[in-house]
């Protein structure tokens, strides 16, 4: 079963980081304490007990250039991957209240990424159907410097990987206008990048 006040302390604390973030740039926030201790800690024993086969290859996305690297879980039900997709549900409202560059946007769901020794990406957009996307480095299995780096003006910007930090991005529907931005580093050898992944799009590709 799932945790109803898990998911209601969560969701606030998800809008509390939102409140409370550090904006970069128009629609780029930097986000600090982003889940609740009780989730971040489920979400903790999960992946240390997860089978190793319950992670899929990363298909989806566009330009990865060695995408065997990255894997994902995107859905368990009666999980605390379950209780997080309901718990940044819940914070569409505000969502759409502080992003107005973009239409109205649902939420369409997450995934719980694994960078595993050697994955990269070179500076990419991302897909056309994210209008804001979300990540939360989780755990400190990796060194800070592998965040993700952001083509702002003329200026490079690193958000670090910190447990429970990340940062939210408003993609604009003009795609010439979408930041430039890519992991900072190779995930170094003996070291694992877990993230969690959020996105929200239009109504027209909710499955």
């Amino acid at each position: 079963m799932i945790d109803q006040n898990l998911i209601n302390e969560n969701t606030n604390s998800i809008i509390q980081s939102l409140s409370n973030g550090l904006e970069h740039d128009k629609g780029f926030v930097e986000l600090y304490n982003i889940n609740c201790s009780r989730a971040a800690k489920k979400l903790d024993y999960y992946l240390a007990t997860v089978p190793e086969d319950q992670w899929i290859p990363e298909t989806t996305a566009e330009k990865h250039e060695n995408l065997n690297l990255r894997k994902k879980i995107n859905w368990q039900s009666d999980s605390i991957i379950e209780e997080l997709h309901l718990s940044y549900e819940a914070a569409t409202p505000l969502i759409n209240q502080l992003f107005t560059e973009t239409k109205e946007k649902v939420f369409i769901g997450l995934n719980v990424w694994q960078d595993i020794e050697g994955y990269s990406m070179s500076m990419h957009t991302d897909n056309p159907i994210i209008a804001v996307a979300l990540q939360v480095y989780h755990g400190n299995t990796a060194p800070e410097d592998c965040g993700t780096s952001f083509c702002v003006q003329d200026r490079i910007i690193e958000i670090p990987y910190k447990h429970n930090n990340g940062y939210i991005l408003e993609q604009s529907d003009d795609l010439t206008k979408r930041l430039l931005h890519a992991p900072s580093r190779p995930t170094p050898a003996g070291t694992k990048r877990h993230s969690i992944y959020a996105v929200w799009s239009y109504p027209q590709f909710k499955d």
